[in-house]
Order: structure tokens, then C-alpha cells, then sequence
């Protein structure tokens, strides 16, 4: 009797893995990435590449097919991170002469702050108030506990004048 012989090929599945960072911040997008080796990509949202930029939230799918015409899916949901608004004040006249100062204040209740001036950092001022000294353009930006940062308002601080004598009369 003739027989014939069949030999079954198991091919390897495609199991895409979607990469990149879940979590946006308010004004910031991330890169969802379905990884290399497949010859198709299609995303959820019509997107046909192996990358995805989005700044929205949502369930992001992807569709890969391999070389061998295999196709399998993976899903990531995308969470939109809240902001806190950063707001400042001053303690008081934001005009006066050299020497005097006024404290300028941040919103409460962030993780991290940062000081302007003239939009450059300020060197070693990173709490929630700071006593400006000269004049310029200050503002302050905060980060939250979710690391989502949000800009302050600008206070204008003038230094008109210069004191004379010792006993700073102006």
C-alpha cells in the first residue's frame, strides 16, 4: 500500500505587547508601540503603524499580522492624569526700592516647586513661597503628586529706585 506522509508546521503566534507610558499629564501625549517583526499594524483608531502618539485617553487595540499571515491583538488603556492649577500672589507692594523685597506665594499642596525669573529658573528656589528681591517678571511651576505640572500667572516686581544713605532714605 502507498501511504503519504504529512508534516504539520506549528507556526510561532504573533503576540504583539503594546509598550510606552499609560498616563498623561493635561497638554502631553504618549507613544503607544505594538513592537517590530510584523508586517501589518492596525490600531484601533484607524492608525496603520507600528507606533501611536495620542494625547487622548481611552482603549487603545492594535491588530498585527505576521509573515506568515497570522493575527492577533493587544489592548492598553490610556488614563488621563488630573492637573492643580498653580496660582501666585504677592504679600504685598510688588514696587519698591532696592533693599526692600516682598514674598511672593504659590498655590499649596504640590509635591514640587520651581521659580522664575525673567523665565529662568531661580537656583535653589523650589518651595511654596520666595522673597523677590529685584525686579523682573516672576512665576512658578507646580508639580502635583500625579507629576503633572501646570504654570503659574506672572507677577511683575519693579525696583525703581535705589536707597541712599544709611538709613535707606529714598
Amino acid at each position: 500500500t502507498d501511504s503519504d506522509s504529512i508534516t504539520v508546521v506549528t507556526l510561532p503566534a504573533a503576540l504583539p505587547v503594546i509598550t510606552g507610558v499609560p498616563d498623561i499629564c493635561p497638554g502631553e501625549s504618549t507613544i503607544l508601540d505594538a513592537g517590530v517583526g510584523y508586517t501589518n499594524y492596525l490600531w484601533s483608531n484607524g492608525i496603520i503603524s507600528q507606533t501611536l502618539t495620542t494625547a487622548s485617553p481611552g482603549n487603545y487595540t492594535v491588530t498585527v499580522t505576521d509573515a506568515f499571515g497570522c493575527s492577533a491583538s493587544d489592548s492598553m488603556m490610556v488614563v488621563a492624569l488630573p492637573s492643580t492649577p498653580v496660582s501666585i500672589t504677592a504679600s504685598g507692594n510688588t514696587t519698591f526700592c532696592q533693599g526692600d523685597s516682598v514674598v511672593l506665594y504659590a498655590s499649596p499642596g504640590l509635591a514640587n516647586y520651581q521659580w522664575y525669573r525673567w523665565n529662568t529658573p531661580i537656583s535653589g528656589a523650589n518651595t511654596q513661597n520666595y522673597s523677590a528681591k529685584n525686579r523682573g517678571r516672576y512665576k512658578c511651576i507646580g508639580v502635583n503628586a500625579t507629576l503633572c505640572s501646570d504654570t503659574s500667572n506672572i507677577i511683575q516686581v519693579s525696583v525703581p529706585c535705589i536707597s541712599v544713605g544709611p538709613n535707606h532714605e529714598r
